[in-house]
């Protein structure tokens, strides 16, 4: 599940309903309260009381499941900006088909298709592409246009979005933050992390990551990515039980607004960009390079053959997740 959660298209939240553990995810996000938090640290004074207490609540299984990701997270986390800015086609390409399967897991949710499941399909496409664009030119690259004050803003807000997402089929963390624009960003701030302070070799992989973040510095990357993981607490205290209300009250309306977040992974991963200036490097034009219609050459044909396969692989995975599901529930 973890690295469902890196790799922008693949939903955590799928992952969870194919190994028969999504029920159990939901209710032990939603056990988690002021409550919770004092029972734990009545139990502190002894060991066997502490991991009672923690099955009791199913926190330990939250706490697994953190370390998985966790553990995800750091060991990709060089990996994708590697292959996003050297290899732009065919990553995007390969993105843009592991999420177009995706829209229509929630769309299929929908029971009743109506003009109030029309609207909201049209505005959660437009808000969420206005939202990415005037975003992403904030923080995408390591100009220094955003100060940290700034990109902390941003980068918190960002993180309640995107942590909500672990709870919903069909979408991913990484794919909000992708649409934000602050995938590769926080990329290389786990970078930069792991190379201050735990003293991780910098390689030529590490050092495009590194070069999102080279005009923070260490104390200030600290301090962003601590506005991030207070971002992902709150989100996933505040937002899942938000997400959950809108489901209960207008589970159409809602599972349409999420579908057009999801078709909008089309304009924003759009593989095919203008031509990068010269003088100009990539970290600093890709974020804000305006998307255009390719020639057909073999970097064409080759990223559409990847794209080819990337939605065979992810409708295979999510085919396979529709039926285990419908099996458990007859």
């Amino acid at each position: 599940m973890g690295i469902a959660d890196v790799i922008p298209g693949v939903s955590g939240g799928t992952i969870a309903l194919i190994f028969n553990i999504y029920e159990r995810l939901i209710a032990a996000i939603k056990s988690l309260s002021p409550k919770s938090v004092i029972e734990v640290l009545k139990s502190l004074k002894s060991f066997n009381k502490l991991i009672s207490t923690l099955k009791d609540l199913d926190l330990l299984f939250l706490i697994i499941l953190a370390a998985g990701i966790f553990s995800a997270v750091l060991s990709l986390s060089t990996i994708i900006p590697n292959l996003v800015f050297n290899y732009t086609e065919y990553t995007f390409g390969c993105f843009m088909g592991l999420i177009i399967p995706s829209i229509f897991i929630p769309w299929k949710m929908i029971k009743t298709k109506n003009t109030k499941t029309d609207i909201a399909l049209v505005l959660g496409l437009a808000l969420t592409i206005t939202f990415s664009i005037l975003m992403k030119s904030h923080v995408g690259s390591s100009t220094g246009d955003a100060g940290v004050g700034k990109a902390g803003i941003i980068l918190f807000f960002s993180a309640v979005l995107a942590i909500s997402a672990m709870i919903l089929p069909g979408i991913s963390g990484s794919f909000i933050l992708m649409l934000l624009g602050q995938y590769l960003f926080v990329s290389g701030l786990i970078a930069r992390l792991k190379v201050d302070l735990l003293g991780s070799s910098v390689n030529e992989r590490k050092k495009m990551a590194l070069a999102l973040v080279e005009n923070f510095s260490t104390l200030e990357v600290i301090i962003l990515v601590g506005l991030f993981m207070t971002g992902c607490i709150i989100g996933i205290l505040l937002m899942s039980r938000l997400i959950h209300f809108c489901l209960k009250k207008s589970h159409d309306v809602t599972m349409a607004f999420l579908t057009g977040m999801i078709c909008s992974s089309v304009y924003v991963l759009w593989p095919y960009k203008q031509a990068m200036p010269e003088g100009t490097t990539m970290k600093d034009w890709l974020p804000k390079a305006p998307n255009i219609i390719p020639e057909m050459n073999s970097t064409t044909i080759t990223s559409l053959v990847i794209f080819a396969v990337a939605l065979i692989a992810s409708s295979a995975f999510i085919i396979y997740g529709n039926k285990k599901a419908n099996k458990e529930e007859s």
